[in-house]
């Protein structure tokens, strides 16, 4: 019974620990995305409002505790990983927001995310 409930807690850990990577990634990213899009980290620092109440605590560009900066860190990542859509074109309504509607994971939606961001930040730079 204990050894089950601690490869229970475990698994849970790892889950979370994962999810936590993502949502640093996705940020680490989309934080590039505006300095190149913008021209500047103090632009880019600047959040739109739904996103800047989901950046963890602590984090540059956000503004107090915000509605969810209460929010448990596996909540934040997952309110993140379905707002975040929003800006991007990619998931607009159409085959793209169907696959990060089907994603099986918030780690898998959050992934999604960097890859996309991931393109446009390529893009951009070579752009510049």
């Amino acid at each position: 019974m204990v050894a089950k409930l601690t490869d229970c807690l475990l698994a849970l850990f790892n889950e979370l620990d994962a999810v936590l990577r993502a949502e640093a990634s996705v940020w680490r990213r989309y934080r590039a995305v505006r300095r190149a899009a913008l021209g500047g980290a103090s632009a880019a620092e600047a959040l739109p409002e739904p996103l800047a109440s989901l950046s963890p605590p602590g984090a540059a560009g956000q503004r107090g505790r915000g509605p969810c900066g209460g929010l448990p860190p596996f909540r934040r990542a997952l309110k993140l990983s379905y707002a975040l859509s929003a800006f991007l074109p990619e998931f607009s309504p159409g085959a793209g927001r169907q696959a990060l509607l089907e994603a099986s994971s918030v780690e898998a939606r959050l992934r999604l995310l960097e890859a996309v961001l991931a393109r446009h930040e390529e893009a951009l730079l070579l752009s510049q």
